[in-house]
């Protein structure tokens, strides 16, 4: 797999970028056609544990990048992967605050293009979110507020993201 150039780009943008762990998930990815409908259902990004829980390895599931809906599905994917990348070979638990950050850099993205079709299809995602789907409802409650104290500073956003998504996850 080859990772798009824009797609690189944003995540440099963002303070994101290691080559390393993006020579990772390069080597531990594959190519999904977004188009076939029945591949859909296989994007994402999965993870192997051993029995003692530890994270052996990630595998991140891609559509190939056509525009900007499936750029923004990368851009969500790959942001589960660098959540996990730094705790490879350490035990983890994926709790529901895991929808965080993914969900805060599609609208970092969406902010950024200011295209109203993927203004559109992102509204059409966040309503069709089951209401019973902790995870996304409370990335969707955190997220504007995050989004207002974003500074291209990932230590700090996710130390905050904790930190709100605290006050939301007793009304969830």
């Amino acid at each position: 797999m080859v990772l798009n150039k824009d797609l690189i780009d944003f995540f440099k943008k963002h303070n994101l970028y290691n080559k390393e762990m993006f020579d990772y998930f390069e080597k531990n990815s594959t190519i999904i056609d977004y188009n076939d409908e029945e591949q859909q259902c296989f994007i994402g990004c999965f993870y192997v544990f051993n029995k003692k829980h530890i994270l052996k390895k990630i595998h991140l599931n891609l559509p190939y990048i056509y525009d900007n809906k499936t750029m923004l599905i990368n851009i969500h994917e790959i942001m589960h992967g660098i959540e996990l990348y730094k705790k490879l070979n350490q035990k983890v638990y994926i709790t529901e605050e895991c929808e965080i950050l993914p969900i805060l850099y599609e609208k970092i993205y969406i902010e950024e293009k200011q295209d109203e079709e993927l203004i559109n299809y992102q509204k059409k995602i966040d309503d069709t979110i089951d209401k019973t789907d902790k995870e996304y409802l409370l990335a969707l409650a955190v997220r504007d507020e995050l989004y207002k104290e974003y500074d291209y500073n990932y230590s700090k956003i996710k130390k905050l993201s904790k930190n709100i998504a605290k006050k939301y996850k007793n009304y969830i």
